[in-house]
């Protein structure tokens, strides 16, 4: 196989849609794999199977009424109890400027009619991107940053989640009012009032300029560092 015919294979399976009779949106078919792979999670779960999925923001709001992403977070809300979601600082993956959150939901038994009410009667959101700065090397996110979410969220001794209290981070949303929505937006943490009350000030352009430059110099060492690790020298020669 020569290397075009490669590339174009691999394009094809980037690029692939799949048409399962067990997915969630009916006929309707998406190239996108987060979308894709939340269904074939959600098939898998039997009983009371739980699943804890981390999904690019993007997941949580892209696509029109009616589209994919609207019907698949609409299943989530009805068809299955997405009770969590913990909306991720920044700078904790290789990859910058990624975005994103973890969703928290479980398998209900039986069987759900359409006129029946949704599975999932209040979605909590935690948010620990503001106000929260990590870097992947000089900071970085340790279990003990953790530990208010996991206390709060998952507290032993509330098991049924039943006793959960909010707080400045963690927040309680009505079920029923995000599925009136024309489209379903799960974006919920950055779009509460509350969160927005919480985001830091305006900072100047001076502070701005600084705060990028700080973050660039911290990235640079960090590749410096993995650069080491690997033995790749990253000494530039001039021509």
């Amino acid at each position: 196989m020569s290397g075009k015919e490669a590339d174009t294979e691999a394009d094809d399976r980037d690029n692939a849609t799949y048409n399962r009779p067990d997915f969630w949106v009916g006929d309707q078919t998406t190239t996108n794999k987060q979308l894709n792979f939340i269904q074939h999670i959600g098939t898998q779960l039997t009983d009371k199977g739980r699943a804890a999925v981390i999904v690019p923001d993007g997941v949580l709001y892209e696509g029109g009424a009616g589209s994919v992403g609207d019907l698949v977070r609409r299943e989530l809300l009805t068809g299955y109890n997405l009770h969590t979601m913990l909306r991720l600082p920044e700078n904790i993956f290789y990859a910058g400027g990624v975005k994103a959150h973890v969703l928290f939901f479980e398998a209900v038994p039986g069987h759900r009619a359409d006129e029946d009410p949704p599975h999932t009667t209040y979605v909590w959101t935690y948010d620990l991107r503001t106000g929260s700065r990590f870097t992947l090397k000089k900071n970085p996110m340790k279990p003990e940053h953790l530990a208010d979410f996991e206390k709060r969220a998952f507290d032993p001794s509330d098991p049924d989640r039943r006793h959960r209290k909010e707080s400045d981070r963690f927040r309680r949303h009505n079920t029923a009012e995000l599925l009136a929505q024309k489209q379903v937006n799960l974006d919920i943490a950055r779009l509460s009032p509350e969160a927005s009350a919480a985001q830091e000030p305006t900072a100047s352009i001076d502070a701005l300029t600084r705060s990028v430059a700080g973050d660039l110099r911290s990235a640079l060492a960090e590749i410096e560092a993995f650069a080491q690790e690997l033995g790749v020298d990253l000494t530039i020669v001039s021509e």
